[in-house]
Parts: structure tokens; sequence; C-alpha cells
């Protein structure tokens, strides 16, 4: 059959309606060829930039682990005798109570006496004890427990957690050679001494760890 008489027999058999869904139809099919392609390469991308994302984030965590790594595989195993224990507490108010000690004005110096034995070196210092330890091929784990609880102001106390959680607080820095020191119990206190001031006192447990260079 000729094209001629193809048309002849379309354009008696088919109405006009007939003929417009007949145009439509190759556009439909093509509209639908072009989302499901359009999804397609959505996949693909999404795919994409999810695998960055994650590799991404497995770089990110690999790089955190070696700084943490760098940070503490070179630590003062007696980084808590040198840098902690050694800290000295009060030295403010133990300036104060020596001047009104010997101040002709007061008589009475009983109780100044007390207070300044009380914070002194030999009373008023930090002293841990070793209650258990963990070794393994990565790492060294050691719990401290601190023997008696010690009298500190807020610039002492500001000064021993900067050593204490390898952070910065306002002046004080943290040390290079420190381990990684986790508190795990810490009970702080305020109370008001004999002579009317305000200080905190301090117990509490340390998990210190020595990761192997």
């Amino acid at each position: 059959m000729s094209f001629e008489n193809i048309a002849r027999w379309i354009a008696k058999h088919l109405t006009p309606l007939s003929l417009i869904g007949l145009a439509i139809i190759p556009i439909a099919l093509s509209c639908c060829w072009v989302a499901l392609k359009a999804s397609e390469i959505g996949l693909v991308r999404e795919t994409f930039y999810t695998s960055l994302r994650k590799g991404k984030g497995a770089l990110e965590r690999k790089e955190r682990k070696e700084r943490f790594l760098q940070r503490f595989s070179h630590s003062d195993p007696y980084f808590i005798d040198r840098n902690i224990e050694s800290l000295r507490f009060l030295n403010h108010e133990i300036k104060e109570l020596q001047t009104l000690l010997h101040h002709p004005a007061i008589a009475y110096t009983t109780p100044i006496e007390e207070r300044l034995k009380a914070i002194s070196d030999n009373e008023n210092r930090l002293s841990f004890v070793e209650n258990k330890t963990k070794v393994s091929p990565f790492c060294k784990e050691v719990e401290e427990k601190q023997q008696a609880p010690i009298q500190l102001d807020e610039e002492d106390l500001k000064k021993l957690l900067v050593r204490l959680e390898d952070e910065q607080i306002e002046c004080y820095t943290s040390l290079d050679n420190s381990p990684q020191i986790i508190i795990t119990d810490f009970v702080l206190e305020k109370i008001v001494t004999p002579q009317k001031k305000e200080v905190f006192e301090v117990q509490m447990e340390l998990l210190k760890r020595e990761f192997n260079p």
C-alpha cells in the first residue's frame, strides 16, 4: 500500500481526536525515556556523593586518629608525679595569712596558725595512688585515685583542669608531654574558711592512658 493510500485510510477511519492521540504517543514515550534516564543519572550522582562523603569521613577519622596518637604517643610516664602532684594551691591566701600572722594589731593568732598549717604544702597537696593497671599492645591504662581531698581557689582549679584535660582556659595552657587523662569521678564542694573566704574542696579519680609509639 502506497503512502498516499495509507493517508487516505487514516483520514477516512480516524477522527481528529484520534490523530492527536497518535501524535502525542511518541512525545509521551520520549518524555518517559528522558525521565527514566534522568532518574538513573540522579541515582548515579547520589551514589557518587554518598561514596564521596563516606570516603571523606573515613579520611577525617584517619587524620584525627593520627593526630591523637602523635599527641599522646610520647607522653611522660611520670607526668602526674611531676606536673599534677607538684602543684601548690592557695598561695594567695597563704601570703595573706602570713601577713596577718605578723600584724601587730592581731593578738590572737591561733586560728590563723591552724589555717596556715591546714593549707601548707605538706597538708594540702594532691597525691594519687594507682588502683588498677591494664596493659595491651596498644596502650597502658592506669586508674589513679586521690588519697585525700584538697582545697584550692578558682585560679588553682583552672590551672589544674587545664593540665588534666589537655585544654586551654583563659591564660592557662596544657603541657605537650601529658598522657591522655580522663576524669572518671570528680566531687567539688564550696566551703568557707575560718577567715570567711570561699574556696573549693576537691576529690577525684583519674584514668591515665599511655599510648605506645
